[in-house]
């Protein structure tokens, strides 16, 4: 019998912890501050810090640190 690929469940950009990240699957279409700044459908993200009451974040974004809001995050998922 083949092995069954693995599939990996699409998770909230807002939700994530220092260290993990992925390729961007989806964004919200009305911010575009957002895509100015890189997120974007199919690029890669990783969180890299975040404030000690869990806001404001910093990701890596096109190898370049990125400070946003959780709450610009809601609506983005990664794989």
């Amino acid at each position: 019998m083949p092995a069954k690929p693995k599939t990996v469940a699409a998770r909230a950009l807002a939700n994530l912890q220092p260290g993990e990240g992925g390729c961007i699957l989806e964004t919200p279409t009305h911010n575009e501050r957002l895509a100015e700044i890189g997120l974007v459908k199919g690029e890669n993200v990783r969180v890299t810090q975040v404030a000690p009451f869990g806001d404001p974040v910093v990701l890596s974004i096109l190898d370049a640190p990125v400070v946003v809001r959780r709450d610009d995050l809601v609506g983005i998922f990664v794989r």
